[in-house]
Formats: C-alpha cells, sequence, structure tokens
C-alpha cells in the first residue's frame, strides 16, 4: 500500500494522525485511483479524505446509448435508380444496418439520401467508401443527397468528396440523373 499525495506515490510509513495534519499536505490513504486533486492555499495542498467518492459505485468504460440507423426504401424502384434514405448516425454500432442495405440493393444508379443523418464517425466514413469501391467495381454508381455541412466536410478533408456526387435534395439528384440519361 502506498500514500498518495496528488500524483505522487510515498511509500508508506507510520505516523501520527498530529503529525500528520502539521504536515504541507494531507496524505490520503486510497488507492491511486480514487484520489483527486486539492486545492492549493499558499504552497499547502488542501484536500479531504471524507469528500472523496469512491469510484466503485461509477461504472467503468459503460456503453453509451446511441441512436439507431434507420433505412428506408421510400421507392421500390425508380427508373434503375434505388433510393434509400438513412436517419440517424452512421456509426460503428450501427454499420450491420447500412452494409446489409446496400448489397440488397442491386441498381446500377444508388441513391442515398443523408438528409436524416447527423453525423458519422472514421467507421462511418470507411462504410461508405466500401460500398463505393465495390459498387464502382461492379459498373454502379453511388451518389449521396442531402449531406449535412459536417458531413461535406469531413468528405473533403478526407479527400473523399470526389469519389461521391453529391446533391442538395433527392428531387435535384433524381432530375440530374434522370436528364443525363436522355441527354
Amino acid at each position: 500500500m502506498f500514500w498518495y499525495l496528488g500524483v505522487l506515490a510515498l511509500k508508506k510509513t507510520p505516523m501520527s494522525l498530529k503529525k500528520r495534519e502539521t504536515c504541507d499536505a494531507l496524505l490520503i490513504k486510497r488507492p491511486f485511483h480514487q484520489v483527486e486533486l486539492g486545492h492549493r492555499t499558499g504552497s499547502t495542498l488542501v484536500t479531504d479524505p471524507r469528500s472523496f467518492e469512491p469510484t466503485s459505485s461509477l461504472a467503468y468504460n459503460a456503453p453509451m446509448e446511441f441512436e439507431r440507423l434507420e433505412v428506408e426504401r421510400p421507392f421500390s424502384d425508380m427508373g434503375g435508380k434505388g433510393v434509400l434514405r438513412l436517419k440517424g448516425p452512421l456509426v460503428s454500432q450501427n454499420l450491420p444496418d447500412f452494409q446489409n442495405a446496400i448489397r440488397r440493393e442491386n441498381v446500377p444508379t444508388m441513391i442515398l439520401d443523408m438528409t436524416g443523418v447527423p453525423y458519422i464517425d472514421s467507421a462511418g466514413l470507411g462504410s461508405l467508401v466500401s460500398a463505393y469501391v465495390s459498387r464502382h467495381k461492379s459498373g454502379q454508381r453511388t451518389v449521396l443527397t442531402g449531406v449535412n455541412p459536417r458531413i461535406i466536410h469531413l468528405l473533403e478533408i478526407t479527400k473523399m468528396a470526389r469519389l461521391f456526387p453529391i446533391f442538395p435534395s433527392l428531387a435535384d439528384a433524381i432530375d440530374a440523373l434522370s436528364n443525363a440519361g436522355s441527354a
């Protein structure tokens, strides 16, 4: 067992309570992970061992609640352009839903309506790129619509924006893709 002073560990030595109170700082007899730094008054560190909360009551690495990703098919098939509407964050916890929906679609042009996606993490970005690569290898396109500025910024700084045609809305994408086929 060690005595702890702030973040310094000192070997435990027998000490009377009176002698302990006269020290420049209060030595705390607690495991290191339960020690919190006190405030300084002059050159003295002031702490009260009774004010510490035992960390055993706090969950270590407690799982965060996350929003589910909903993948909807607003139109079953529109002239060869499959549309998937995503609602919720595209993060590592819900990637299987996204990947399964992408794999089920076998259309020449896939439109991902990301209007309801507030953010994506690195795993979500990797999943988008993976979807692009697998569809590109089979001669299919992936188009993004309704992408918020936060995600556009992520795509730009990672140089992934050039992979995807990006449209402001689903209607703009459908219009542009149908006009491109007839021109």
